[in-house]
């Protein structure tokens, strides 16, 4: 139902909401026509078939390359293939743990200029 891994000093938490969110929203166009969502591409770092963990990899792949995990962190910034993407997470009290961690929350490809406007003031992980 939910995966949980440690990061950072942190839980993390991929929901059954943070999949429909991210799958519905982010990779079927059919779902998505005229609203103006952004629509990832596939990509060799994420594994449709698993995405609960291809998305906490990409989450350690940050914390352990960039190192600016705080409770007030609510995005990590990537470059992926040339393209520019979002992780939204939320630090909040876990359902799944009764504990302080973060949940994932969205990840999707920038299109919008203040999403894009994040990478010029912030640090984000370069992945080819």
């Amino acid at each position: 139902p939910y995966v949980i891994r440690e990061m950072g000093g942190y839980d993390f938490v991929f929901t059954p909401y943070s999949y429909i969110h991210i799958v519905s929203r982010h990779y079927y166009p059919n779902i998505n026509q005229d609203i103006g969502v952004s629509l990832n591409q596939r990509m060799d770092c994420i594994n449709f078939d698993d995405l609960p963990n291809s998305c906490l990899s990409l989450i350690e792949q940050h914390i352990n390359s960039i190192n600016s995990l705080t409770q007030s962190t609510e995005y990590f910034l990537y470059e992926i293939m040339g393209e520019k993407y979002i992780m939204w997470i939320k630090y909040k009290v876990l359902n799944e743990t009764k504990k302080e961690g973060f949940e994932v929350r969205s990840f999707y490809k920038c299109q919008q200029p203040h999403d894009l406007a994040l990478f010029s003031n912030n640090d984000y992980l370069i992945i080819s």
